[in-house]
């Protein structure tokens, strides 16, 4: 399986450019830095919903999602490609849903659908004759999303 690709833009720049525009807001603009505390309140928040959801998974792994799961039923690929796609701030359950559990939207959902789709050697052409397409809510119906979609030939 193909690795998991990672953003190649360098942090460096967008910290410099960051800095700098906060600098500039907070110096001339009191309501710049009263928004900046909003969110950056927001922020925390997120964080702290995640750390709480971190520890509350203590301990699993990707092993525990595929016996959570009908792992024979699904192609071994595509259960690792999802783990490690969603799994970036603590582990996944087959019943997560995207938007509610793991903050995913649906536009963005897409564009790593076709990443794990990628990573798992399966087909994206005519997605529409899927039954599954458009009722992907949860990590399971993701698994069976690409499940039922056909592999790629080499």
């Amino acid at each position: 399986m193909p690795p998991k690709e990672l953003a190649t833009v360098g942090w460096m720049p967008i910290t410099v450019i960051v800095g700098v525009v906060l600098a500039a807001g907070i110096f001339y603009n009191q309501v710049f830095l009263w928004l900046l505390s909003v969110v950056a309140i927001l922020i925390l928040a997120g964080w702290v919903r995640n750390s709480r959801i971190a520890g509350n998974r203590r301990g699993e792994d990707i092993g525990t999602f595929a016996r959570s799961i009908e792992f024979r039923k699904f192609d071994p690929w595509s259960i690792r490609a999802v783990y490690e796609e969603f799994s970036e701030d603590f582990p996944i359950r087959a019943n997560d849903s995207f938007e509610a559990d793991l903050g995913i939207d649906p536009e963005d959902l897409e564009c790593r659908l076709l990443a794990v789709a990628k990573r798992s050697n399966r087909e994206m052409a005519a997605t529409e004759q899927n039954p599954y397409f458009g009722e992907v809510k949860t990590v399971y119906d993701l698994l069976n999303f690409l499940q039922a979609q056909p592999k790629l030939t080499s």
